[in-house]
């Protein structure tokens, strides 16, 4: 309002170890901002590592990151004893075949590995959840933007659902 839209924020968010040397984490995290600088008339994110292209405009990361995928993501899983079942390992499944999206076979491995996720002998309601779940999943894979959306909420889900390490340690 004060700027007349002039006033931009680029930002590199970084998630590390306690016992992470704080100079490397400084270093990594300038490089990610720096990342989110590239960006045409700056103004956005890039997270957790520059191997990967975790970068976007703000708006684009709020609408198609956190409030499309992240939310679809916390709705299926949270809502269901799915995740418990599942475990991380499902996700991790699926970014693997997300990153590899690329080659045809991984494309089939997708399909079944969401396949095998289907409840079997549950309500119409896990059912129908699951049909609309899946359905997001497919149209995902196939779009260069929403697959890169999509491996960036799952690295979030899977950081925001992480236990911590003193109650794994129990």
């Amino acid at each position: 309002k004060y700027t007349a839209g002039t006033l931009t924020l680029s930002a590199g968010i970084g998630i590390f170890d306690n016992k992470y040397p704080i100079y490397k984490a400084a270093y990594q995290t300038a490089e990610l901002e720096e990342a989110a600088k590239q960006l045409d008339k700056k103004n956005g994110v890039s997270l957790f590592t520059t191997d990967e292209n975790h970068t976007y405009k703000w708006d684009e990361f709020i609408s198609s990151v956190v409030n499309e995928k992240l939310k679809e993501l916390q709705s299926f899983f949270d809502d269901s004893s799915e995740e418990k079942e599942r475990g991380k390992a499902f996700l991790y499944k699926l970014l693997n075949l997300l990153r590899g999206s690329h080659q045809k076979i991984n494309i089939a491995r997708y399909a079944y590995v969401l396949a095998r996720l289907e409840p079997s002998g549950k309500s119409e309601a896990h059912q129908k959840r699951y049909q609309s779940f899946a359905e997001k999943m497919y149209k995902w894979i196939y779009d260069e933007k929403d697959r890169k959306a999509l491996i960036t909420a799952i690295y979030i889900y899977v950081y925001l659902t992480r236990e911590k390490r003193e109650e794994q340690c129990k």
